[in-house]
């Protein structure tokens, strides 16, 4: 989908890519709809349970939730678990805002921001998330410290990162996507206030090597 978008801006410049042009005439248009359909879609099946998306995805439902320990957990107990996964969550999520902001200011800067670029930013976040998830996670490396993805704290803010910088020019396509994203992310976030056991590997037992059927490690080189 990057490829292509890339393609259309080159060959028929940033119209065919202007979200805010949407609901005009012409089949320009259809592309823009099979992105905002794709990610709409993305978005609504972290929101609901969906045993074919990840577990990484989907680890903030209670049907997700096999407890290692036999006791309720007490708020002291919660506590520390939310402590323990915030620091690098925060580190994670300053750094994404400080290098994306930089970036658009600069292409603000130059004149050059418009509703096409600002798309094929987020597509090519798009890309680089499906890359962190296989190859390479630089938030997993450097502040996250998680064994691999299915545990990680912010699995589900790739597309409030995907879609928040489209809010620069509102639209329909810009804030349905962004609302849907947030949607996602506060429900996870609540999630996580509520019940923290559900995302620690050392609290649920459907999060630990032996039970994973994903292997992502394996794409990452680091072990099984």
């Amino acid at each position: 989908m990057l490829a292509i978008a890339i393609v259309l801006f080159a060959a028929s410049g940033s119209g065919a890519l202007d979200y805010n042009r949407l609901f005009e005439p012409g089949t320009h248009q259809i592309f823009l709809w099979i992105i905002w359909i794709v990610l709409a879609v993305g978005i609504l099946s972290r929101i609901v349970p969906n045993t074919r998306i990840s577990l990484g995805s989907r680890k903030h439902f209670a049907c997700t939730y096999e407890p290692a320990a036999t006791h309720d957990f007490s708020l002291q107990e919660k506590h520390a678990l939310r402590k323990s996964m915030n620091k690098g969550a925060l580190l994670s999520i300053l750094s994404w805002f400080a290098i994306t902001s930089t970036a658009l200011l600069a292409l603000y800067f130059f004149g050059v921001l418009t509703p096409a670029i600002v798309l094929i930013i987020a597509l090519i976040f798009g890309a680089l998330d499906r890359i962190f998830v296989t190859i390479l996670c630089p938030f997993q490396r450097l502040f996250m410290k998680n064994r691999c993805c299915i545990v990680c704290r912010i699995y589900n803010w790739d597309h409030l990162m995907m879609c928040l910088p489209l809010v620069l020019f509102p639209s329909f396509f810009s804030l349905t996507l962004a609302g849907l994203a947030i949607v996602a992310v506060t429900q996870w976030e609540l999630a996580l206030w509520k019940n923290p056991q559900f995302f620690s590997v050392e609290t649920n037992r459907n999060l630990r090597c032996g039970s994973c059927t994903e292997k992502l490690c394996q794409f990452k080189n680091l072990g099984g």
